[in-house]
Order: C-alpha cells, then structure tokens, then sequence
C-alpha cells in the first residue's frame, strides 16, 4: 500500500524512534518498503540500514532532491514521507488506507501534529496544525501521504491521527 520515505538531512539520532513505529505497519502489510534518503554519509546510516531492513537512497542536494530520488525506487504508487523524529500513532495506519481508498484524484494528506515537549514546540505545533486546517497547507512535519507521481502543488487533507513529534524540544 505505502512506500516511507524518510529524508535524513541532520537528524540521524531521532531516526531510530521513527523507525520503530513503523514496525507494527510493516507486519500488517501497510507498509512496502522504507528508503533513508541523505547524502553521502558515514557508515553510520549504512549500518542501521542494513539492520534494519531499509534502503539507502543517497544523493545530493536539498530535502527535495532526496525525497524524489527516493521516490524514483519506491516499490508502491502512495508515498508517505516523514521527517526523523515523527512517530505517527497507533491508528495511523488505518486512516492512511481509507484515504488512499477513497482518493479518486493526486493530493496530499497530513496528520494532526502532537508537539514534543515545551511551550516553544506547542507553539509551533498549533500553528502548523492551523496552517493545514485553515489554509490546506501541506507541511514535511505532518506525515505527508501523496502519490509517488505527484508533483507540483496538489490539494490538502488534513487527517484526524496524531503524528507525536519526539524531537527535544525545551522542557517547559
């Protein structure tokens, strides 16, 4: 049903937590395959790759151009693309398939942004959130669910699932 892609530009420790929220989708068949994609690394992103059953899509250039190399291998026609450190919760998976089902036409979907800890990140949690739902602006800090073809600016749904964001925030 869904590609991950997980663009990894600076954030390689909150990666690991991501990761490991995707294991139940996998086991369900929800999800296919998972790309890292970065640029040229150390071994580090090498090794967890490897270990964790996930290719490595490595290249240069801005989160863009990493998303859509990583895109250009993935093995299903829907994307859901997540930043390091964005856990989605537990009926995530669900919600992602009812909208891939009833999409007739290229868009995007997001899920609702849980802010880490702090009063800075709630901050930013809630505008994000009321950027999606008031303006249907799409942000990489929601989750996006869209077709690997889709390019350019497509409509926005804004989903009910929280994303937990596990980046450190400051404590409040």
């Amino acid at each position: 049903m869904l590609s991950v892609i997980i663009p990894v530009v600076a954030d390689e420790s909150a990666l690991i937590e991501t990761l490991a929220a995707l294991v139940p989708a996998v086991a369900d068949g929800a999800i296919r395959d998972v790309s890292l994609a970065a640029p040229p690394s150390t071994g580090i992103l090498r090794d967890l790759s490897d270990a964790t059953g996930c290719r490595l899509v490595e290249t240069v250039g801005p989160r863009a151009a990493l998303v859509a190399a990583a895109a250009g291998q993935a093995r299903c026609d829907w994307l859901l693309v997540l930043e390091p450190g964005l856990v989605p919760g537990s009926l995530w998976a669900d919600e992602a398939a009812d909208f891939v089902a009833r999409s007739r036409r290229p868009e995007t979907a997001g899920f609702t942004l849980q802010p880490a800890r702090g009063a800075s990140a709630a901050l930013r949690a809630w505008a994000i959130n009321a950027s999606a739902g008031l303006l249907g602006r799409p942000h990489p800090d929601l989750g996006l669910i869209r077709p690997r073809d889709g390019a350019g600016s497509l409509p926005f749904t804004r989903l009910q699932s929280p994303i937990h964001d596990r980046r450190m925030g400051p404590g409040s």
